[in-house]
């Protein structure tokens, strides 16, 4: 054993059989997420030398953290073993990576429905009727992605925020009295506003949605601040309290913003650029194939437009511009999905004709859509565009744009605009 420091954080055989850390704040009706270490090194093997009982049919090299992982799950004690960095490491990878819908869906579902309704992602909770039952003890939930709010939140608004609202958690700070103080804060708007006034003024409802992100972002902060066993937490006043939140916001902005710039940097690895010079990259195909299928599923011209980026304050000829990109889109479709083609090519024919129609009026059935409060945005075909999995989905897609074209009489391989 080294005297390095970090060498004392780690028991000896982590590096085969990775031991667990727990975050319990992270899941008010779990019993919190487990993180193993992130390390990795370089391992190689020549042709039949062993990987543990298994011989390598050839040379191989990769590289790992662990061979396995313990079953067990311990939470944080930096007084008797301190916090291996590699567990830091593999935190800072979850708050990036980590995607909690489901969770988020289920447990604000749990707290005010009990409706069946098959087709949402959480198998049958629906929030459009709201039945809340009394809580003794009502907390929020707090999830480690809600770190990523950084990049949403300015450094001078946050402490703004914060400096309003943290004189309502009560040192010494636990995870319970910051997930109270969560759901307390955020139950009702501030200013004595109804939700209902809030929603009606512009500035009022911008305002609302800044405090509600600031204060998520702050809760997530201050639980794993005590999951991680942050120093002296339990002493901080509320000055000190908003000055880690503030760090915790600092530090995870600077992480994000060097993985965008890295996958800038991947970005123009990949499509051959060297440096910043090179000229602007040709627009995808998409674009065009994006147009096209907006411009069948009845969006308006202008709309269409603002959606691929021709904003007519900067493009004068927008509408032939426009049109051009339909065209382009007819091509594109030609050659990529033939299944499609093959559907407005035999448009004529009866029975394609009725079943576009039924198609569309399947997938405009709102008994069988998603909810009207999951998003405003994936209306009018917008959840339908992207790549074709299968020559059966090219098809389905293709039916239920002819019906939409044949109940608003627009011709799907001669787009017009007027």
């Amino acid at each position: 054993m080294t005297r390095d420091k970090r060498e004392w954080t780690h028991t000896p055989d982590d590096l085969l059989y990775s031991g667990k850390l727990l975050l319990p704040s992270f899941g008010i009706e779990v019993d919190g997420i487990e993180v193993t270490r992130s390390a990795p090194r370089s391992e190689v093997r020549l042709t039949d030398e062993l990987l543990v009982d298994v011989k390598c049919d050839s040379g191989d090299a990769f590289s790992i953290s662990y061979l396995d992982r313990k079953s067990d799950a311990t939470i944080v004690d930096r007084r008797f073993m301190g916090l291996d960095e590699a567990y830091i490491r593999r935190v800072l990878l979850l708050i990036l990576d980590g995607e909690e819908y489901d969770d988020i869906h289920l447990y604000h579902g749990a707290h005010t429905s009990r409706v069946v309704f098959p087709n949402l992602p959480s198998g049958g909770l629906d929030l459009r009727h709201p039945i809340r039952e009394e809580d003794a003890d009502p907390k929020a939930q707090v999830r480690i992605t809600d770190l990523r709010l950084a990049k949403d939140l300015e450094s001078p608004d946050l402490e703004s925020e914060l400096k309003a609202e943290v004189s309502g958690l009560i040192p010494p700070v636990t995870v319970d009295k910051v997930l109270r103080w969560k759901w307390k804060t955020l139950l009702k708007p501030k200013g004595m506003r109804t939700v209902s006034e809030v929603k009606e003024k512009k500035e009022w409802y911008e305002e609302e949605h800044l405090r509600i992100r600031a204060i998520s972002f702050a809760a997530a902060a201050l639980c794993l601040s005590v999951d991680l066993g942050q120093e002296n937490l339990e002493e901080l006043s509320h000055d000190g309290l908003t000055e880690i939140i503030l760090s915790w916001h600092t530090l995870i902005s600077k992480l994000i913003s060097a993985l965008d710039d890295t996958v800038d940097g991947m970005s123009k690895l990949l499509s051959g650029r060297k440096g910043t010079t090179g000229g602007r990259p040709p627009d995808p195909e998409f674009k065009s194939y994006t147009a096209l299928f907006l411009y069948r599923m009845g969006n308006f011209p202008k709309d269409i437009a603002t959606q691929i980026g021709l904003n007519e304050k900067d493009n004068v000829n927008w509408k032939s511009k426009l049109k051009k990109a339909i065209e382009r889109g007819i091509e594109i479709e030609q050659e990529k999905f033939p299944r499609s083609a093959e559907v407005f090519a035999h448009r004529g024919e009866k029975e394609i004709h009725e079943a576009a129609l039924s198609a569309y009026d399947k997938y405009s059935d709102p008994s069988v859509r998603a909810p009207e409060d999951v998003s405003s945005a994936l209306e009018d075909g917008g959840d339908l565009i992207g790549m074709p999995a299968t020559e059966s989905v090219q098809r389905q897609n293709a039916l239920i744009q002819l019906g939409s074209c044949i109940k608003r009489g627009r011709e799907p391989l001669s787009p017009n605009l007027d």
